[in-house]
Order: C-alpha cells, then sequence, then structure tokens
C-alpha cells in the first residue's frame, strides 16, 4: 500500500470519527456507503461497546453498511422501511460524502 493511500485511509478515519462525534444516545443515523462510512460504522460499535452511546439506530444506504452494522454488537440496522416511525421517536442524523 502506497504512503498516500494510508495518508487517505488515514483521513478518512479522522472525517468518520469526528462526524460520529455528533451522535447523541437515542438517534436514528443515516450512514452512506464506502470506505468512510464502514469507518464512522466502525467507531459507533466502538462507543456502543463503551457504553459511551446507547440505543443507536442505524440506517444505511446500502447492503454492505447494513451487514457491517449488523455485525457491530449494540448497533441496530433498520431499513428505509421502518424510518418514519424511527424519525418521531428519537433525533435523527445522516452522515453520508464525509
Amino acid at each position: 500500500m502506497s504512503m498516500f493511500a494510508l495518508a487517505q485511509d488515514e483521513l478518512k478515519r479522522q472525517a468518520a470519527w469526528q462526524a460520529v462525534e455528533y451522535v447523541e444516545s437515542g438517534m436514528v443515523v443515516g450512514l452512506g456507503t464506502g470506505s468512510t462510512a464502514a469507518f464512522a460504522v466502525e467507531r459507533l460499535g466502538q462507543l456502543l461497546k463503551e457504553e459511551t452511546l446507547r440505543d443507536i439506530v442505524a440506517v444505511p444506504t446500502s447492503i454492505r453498511t447494513y451487514e457491517q452494522a449488523k455485525g457491530e454488537r449494540g448497533l441496530r440496522a433498520a431499513s428505509f422501511c421502518s424510518t418514519e416511525r424511527l424519525a418521531h421517536d428519537a433525533g435523527t442524523w445522516c452522515m453520508d460524502g464525509l
């Protein structure tokens, strides 16, 4: 892997982690697709495991992100079909194109 690729991945990770800082317990969070979104899902999983965050519902924009979100302990993955009801129950925030 080139130094450029390593630097780019690190910047994506930093952007994702910074975006996750805006997430609060009880939120419904829209998650995009791609490598930066993958870093965000990973970070959400860490914060849920540490119990820094609780009761987060993720609404992914792709099957890939859905599968990753389902694999994170404590992160509930929902589909777009269920978001109307969920949006009334909690704060809603979406991150994509980070």
